[in-house]
């Protein structure tokens, strides 16, 4: 098992709101989005959008593969090719405070499409079929001001999920709130951050879940600086991703290894709008610009690809299906 974790750090050495490798492998983590490279660290920060995840160092991803390729999980989807997750229950919770209701039901059923639609090759031909079906199972509304702003990792936030949490590992908690950056953390935009498979074990399992700024749900015709051109749910799709075991298009950078998923190509930083024939890298093809795994704006990002679905599908097996 791998001896760190993604636990939320409100205080690295870019002071960004990202997560830092620190305790086991099955620690909970809060992930966060956009890179920027120095020196084979990452300072992500493209376009003002904070980073939804730390980056690893080589060793760490060396340490999930083995640990993934190692599980019973791993074994039983490359013998049967692709075993799907099959259906996952849902459970939405909107978050909002004493002055702010949230977003409306209407949104959310909304969301709940476009995030069905990424994950069944409804927003391009190109994209591979994940055969997962997300079934909205709960709806509640809170109003709690302190948690409607909670930070990453904050007591807020722990105490949100503990309180709120609903199901077991196989389940997916979404919490729809407005997060602020942790005191420190300077500027920028916090689209929002998910917990990773790995991370369900030491008591953490009340903590797991996925957490989306409100202005990025559909139908907010926010226009609110610094979420135009993700606020049309693609979101919720991009850290549904991270839930299910992928890493970003970029983690790695140009290296064989790259993001553990052989037909996603090495891809050098994060990308900043829809550069399409972008290859930042010397390795074959080009940056997966289109792929939901990169930070792309949400008309840009549309796919999954076959190795991707199989990742999720080894990861599921390993870490989140039901034991009978």
């Amino acid at each position: 098992m791998p001896r760190w974790s993604l636990l939320v750090a409100v205080a690295t050495s870019f002071t960004l709101v990202a997560l830092g490798p620190v305790a086991s492998a099955r620690a909970v983590s809060a992930d966060r989005d956009d890179t920027c490279r120095e020196g084979g660290s990452s300072v992500r920060a493209t376009g003002g959008r904070r980073p939804d995840t730390s980056t690893f160092t080589a060793e760490e991803l060396r340490e999930v593969e083995r640990e993934l390729r190692g599980s019973d999980g791993w074994r039983t989807t490359a013998s049967a090719r692709i075993e799907p997750a099959g259906s996952i229950d849902v459970h939405v919770h909107v978050v909002g405070s004493e002055a702010a209701r949230g977003p409306t039901r209407k949104r959310v059923n909304r969301q709940m499409s476009v995030l069905q639609a990424a994950y069944t090759a409804g927003q391009s031909s190109l994209s591979a079929v994940t055969g997962i079906t997300f079934i909205q199972s709960s709806f509640e509304r809170v109003r709690n001001s302190q948690w409607h702003r909670a930070s990453p990792g904050s007591i807020a936030d722990r105490q949100m999920r503990r309180e709120l949490h609903r199901g077991g590992r196989d389940a997916l908690n979404v919490y729809v709130l407005a997060p602020r950056l942790p005191r420190g953390a300077g500027s920028g935009t916090l689209l929002g951050w998910s917990t990773l498979p790995w991370e369900l074990g030491g008591g953490n399992a009340l903590q797991d879940g996925i957490t989306v700024h409100k202005a990025t749900l559909p139908g907010s015709g926010s226009g609110v600086t610094g979420f135009r051109g993700f606020d049309s749910g693609d979101t919720l799709v991009h850290e549904a991703g991270h839930w299910l075991g992928l890493l970003h298009t970029f983690e790695g950078g140009c290296t064989e290894q790259n993001d553990g998923v052989e037909d996603t190509p090495a891809q050098e930083t994060a990308s900043i709008g829809c550069a399409v024939g972008t290859d930042t890298c010397d390795l074959p093809g080009e940056d997966p610009v289109r792929n939901f795994m990169d930070y792309s704006p949400d008309e840009c990002m549309d796919m999954f690809t076959l190795g991707q679905v199989e990742r999720m599908a080894a990861s599921w097996a390993a870490y989140r299906a039901p034991t009978t």
